[in-house]
């Protein structure tokens, strides 16, 4: 719907000015956790991504859960 589809086109936007780097095509399996049980990143199957494809983990200080709904975001 075109509510989906505008705040897909600004959190894209928003990701490219801020030269953030972004995992696509990518399946979290857990939320990864520190000492005092903060998230601090997520183990992931990456598929169809070349080189990238396959298991791994990325820590991160901030994780953001984008999970579809109405807007499939």
């Amino acid at each position: 719907d075109a509510t989906g589809a505008e705040i897909s086109r600004a959190l894209v936007e928003a990701v490219r000015s801020a030269a953030l780097h972004t995992i696509e095509n990518a399946l979290v399996l857990d939320l990864l956790t520190d000492a005092e049980g903060r998230t601090a990143g997520v183990s992931l199957h990456v598929m169809g991504e070349g080189q990238h494809d396959g298991v791994g983990a990325v820590r991160a200080p901030s994780v953001v859960l984008a999970t579809g709904g109405m807007g499939q975001v």
